[in-house]
């Protein structure tokens, strides 16, 4: 299963939150992808870096942000472990992709390595 950017999915386990995810980047090299949960409006990990309207998404029931502090590097191992869980929910516009990756690099909470992830892999954020 490969992930590109912009798709969404859900992961039906009980051992993972009841997100709605979303790919941030691809790096081919590494075969890996840097994730985030987009979470409902208030939650105590609030990031105004990139907020998303309900309407937004379909999956979408209420105003919700991109949490990147809870953002994960999905490798081969961590892909495979939540294959049989994956619940594909499409993908978002171009313009909302670059919304999201954008926000990363804003956000006061995302990690450094994951900054780095998104500006080496995508040209048009600096």
């Amino acid at each position: 299963m490969i992930l590109n950017p912009g798709a969404t999915f859900k992961i039906d386990s009980a051992d993972v939150p009841d997100w709605l995810w979303i790919v941030i980047c691809r790096d081919d090299a590494a075969d890996s992808e840097l994730v985030a949960g987009i979470v409902p409006s208030p939650h105590k990990s609030f990031d105004p870096a990139c907020e998303i309207g309900a309407s937004e998404h379909e999956a979408l029931l209420r105003h919700s942000f991109v949490n990147y502090a809870q953002a994960k590097v999905l490798t081969p191992s961590r892909r495979a472990a939540v294959a049989d869980f994956f619940l594909d929910y499409g993908n978002i516009s171009e313009a909302m992709l670059l919304r999201v990756q954008q926000g990363c690099i804003d956000s006061d909470h995302a990690y450094g390595e994951h900054k780095a992830m998104v500006r080496r892999l995508v040209p048009e954020i600096r």
